[in-house]
């Protein structure tokens, strides 16, 4: 019994983990709605609010993030993006891990997610439906 509840509460823990949304401040944006945010993280759009947009998938949230916010299952992300990669189309967008986030340039217009609450260079933007 103990067991099973130490298994429920790391489960629970460890999906407890919040995703911001967040914008370099070179981006003249605060908020974002979820179809823009599912847009962009598909390459379905460049720009946003005249800006044009730069994309850094987390290697820590990918999974949670897709599912979340692009309403989509791993498996079919991981489909749509070896058939745009296929033909030549689109090519994903790069992956960051948290860590890294605090070294990338952020001077151009850049958004991604992260679990911090707060990275100098970047702010997290308020997701509206």
């Amino acid at each position: 019994m103990r067991y099973l509840l130490s298994i429920l509460l790391i489960t629970i823990t460890a999906n407890a983990t919040t995703i911001n949304i967040i914008a370099s401040n070179g981006c003249s944006f605060n908020s974002i709605t979820y179809k823009s945010l599912k847009d962009i993280f598909m390459k379905k759009t460049k720009y946003y609010k005249y800006n044009y947009i730069e994309v850094l998938d987390n290697t820590n949230l990918y999974k949670r993030f897709i599912v979340k916010y692009l309403k989509k299952s791993p498996t079919k992300m991981h489909i749509y993006w070896t058939r745009m990669i296929f033909t030549g189309t689109k090519k994903p967008p790069k992956k960051v891990p948290d860590e890294k986030l605090i070294q990338v340039d952020t001077t151009g217009c850049k958004v991604s997610y992260t679990s911090f609450n707060y990275i100098e260079g970047w702010k997290v933007l308020n997701v509206t439906p």
